[in-house]
């Protein structure tokens, strides 16, 4: 086997890791589509209303993740150069992104809850015990989501990656 042969066959590796954190990166484009839609949307409808400036927090929170977001991806994306240089580079933005990732979504998954349901009970559920309970439920099923999505796109590809480093230092 050509080192040619060689360095392509371990590229296409990286390179079927790394779609898993892509695949990742579709999905979170579209929430955070959909996300900026509603805020805005609400924004627009209800001017003027508490419910505006919350929706105008709600937009301002994520703001800073979209950036980070869009600026790892990227660079994820364009990575090239020599093999071993390559899956070192890989390894290191995808760690970076998920370590900014994991400590974002600390603050932002529980404030992004509560100004959901804070919208929901302003505008469609005038209950205080079905917005105290819609809060809780859809916390716990984010943190769910949230962590066997980081499995999936993040703890394995990160894994294989390593492990792939490992076999090129050998």
């Amino acid at each position: 086997m050509t080192q040619t042969q060689f360095d392509k066959i371990i590229r296409s590796k990286t390179r079927q890791h790394q779609n898993d954190s892509f695949r990742f990166f579709w999905a979170s484009l579209a929430l955070q589509i959909i996300v900026y839609s509603f805020l805005t949307h609400v924004i627009v409808k209800y001017w003027g209303s508490i419910t505006m400036l919350v929706s105008i927090a709600g937009i301002l929170m994520y703001v800073p993740f979209t950036v980070v977001f869009m600026k790892k991806f990227k660079s994820m994306a364009v990575a090239h150069g020599p093999i071993k240089e390559f899956v070192v580079k890989q390894l290191a933005l995808l760690e970076s992104f998920y370590t900014f990732k994991k400590r974002y979504e600390m603050i932002l998954i529980p404030m992004m809850t509560l100004i959901g349901t804070f919208i929901m009970y302003e505008l469609y559920f005038p209950y205080m015990n079905v917005a105290i309970a819609l809060f809780f439920v859809t916390l716990a099923s984010c943190i769910i989501a949230i962590r066997e999505e980081n499995k999936k796109s993040f703890d394995i590809p990160l894994s294989k990656l390593k492990m792939i480093l490992d076999d090129l230092n050998s």
